[in-house]
């Protein structure tokens, strides 16, 4: 089996082509999450609890999982800055 160090130059490239595609996904979703969050003060609990609901539920695969997760960590970047601006 090749891995990343036996791999070679083509490991490596194709390696940092999917880091750069999963950095720019979630470029647009912390985009995206700050658009919302200020056109609705409420959006990031709701859909903080929306994805720990889906994260509860089981049921879904380890890429999903892992989608859910990053998202969840993003929002409770907003979450944490929103609370700090309040005091």
């Amino acid at each position: 089996m090749r891995t990343l160090r036996t791999g070679g130059a083509t490991a490596q490239e194709a390696f940092e082509k999917a880091v750069g595609s999963a950095k720019e996904q979630y470029a647009e979703y912390y985009s995206k999450v700050a658009k919302k969050s200020e056109e609705n003060s409420g959006y990031v609990e709701k859909e903080l609890a929306r994805l720990q609901s889906l994260l509860k539920k089981g049921g879904l695969t380890t890429e999903k999982v892992d989608d859910l997760v990053r998202r969840s960590n993003i929002l409770n970047v907003f979450k944490s800055s929103s609370e700090k601006s309040e005091l």
